[in-house]
């Protein structure tokens, strides 16, 4: 079976195939998703007579572990992390696992992926980072990927302002700009001068924007409440777990 050529044709994960310990061929994927400082985690793939394993062969435990965290010594954490991408129909074991069917690899994909986002929002709560709006909109787009599968995906469009100015929204799906909004007062509110600077233009008060408000963090519910409030003025908004659920309902029943 050559899986690699079927996820060039489902899906942009750069993929090739490399030598195994014993020499055999391996199917090796680098996801679209990186940690908090930088690092990326190969995936492999698998063919078990029928059945198709999406493996990090320990790569994501032992990127865990030289950051600090040692899962193997803390059952409370890794129990918690274990029960987080469960809600993926994904294995955290010693290696990070999900199972498909070789009809069915592109939503197997989908469903690692989405454990992969919960493992380094994980890993960024946990270690007091920032967070990253870069994840926020690759994890975004997945999403409605899994809810749009047959929409027609662009990136990075600008849109002209009132100032000038080339506004640009990361995603857009077929007549819907994206844009997405962390849980920081800075980037909310630089949000809000992006789509007046927009909707300013006549010719755009009519488009089609939503923005995706990340309302994970409950120590900044009343700020998200606020924020949601006056986006909500100049564009459609959509709170992050509620895409999230809805695309997690799609893929898992898959």
């Amino acid at each position: 079976m050559n899986i690699c050529q079927n996820i060039n044709e489902l899906t942009a994960w750069p993929c090739s195939v490399v030598k195994g310990a014993l020499g055999e061929n391996v199917t090796m994927l680098a996801p679209p998703v990186h940690f908090w400082d930088g690092s990326i985690v190969p995936v492999y793939l698998f063919d078990h007579n029928g059945q198709i394993e999406i493996t990090d062969d320990g790569g994501v435990l032992e990127h865990l572990d030289v950051s600090g965290f040692n899962l193997i010594g803390d059952k409370r954490r890794r129990i918690g992390l274990q029960k987080a991408v469960a809600g993926w129909n994904a294995n955290f074991d010693t290696d990070l696992v999900v199972w498909c069917k070789p009809d069915a690899i592109a939503q197997g994909l989908q469903r690692y992926l989405g454990a992969l986002f919960t493992v380094a929002n994980w890993e960024m709560q946990n270690a007091g980072k920032p967070a990253d709006d870069a994840l926020l909109i690759a994890e975004t787009e997945m999403y409605l990927h899994a809810l749009n599968p047959n929409a027609h995906f662009q990136h990075d469009i600008g849109l002209l302002g009132i100032s000038g100015k080339s506004l640009t929204f990361p995603i857009q799906v077929d007549a819907t700009f994206y844009d997405a909004v962390g849980a920081h007062h800075a980037s909310s509110a630089a949000k809000v001068k992006k789509l007046f600077d927009v909707r300013s233009v006549p010719d755009n008060r009519d488009l089609d924007i939503t923005v995706v408000v990340d309302d994970r963090a409950s120590s900044t519910a009343k700020q998200t409440k606020a924020d949601i409030q006056v986006l909500s003025q100049l564009a459609h908004v959509e709170r992050f777990m509620d895409l999230q659920s809805r695309a997690k309902s799609v893929l898992t029943l898959q």
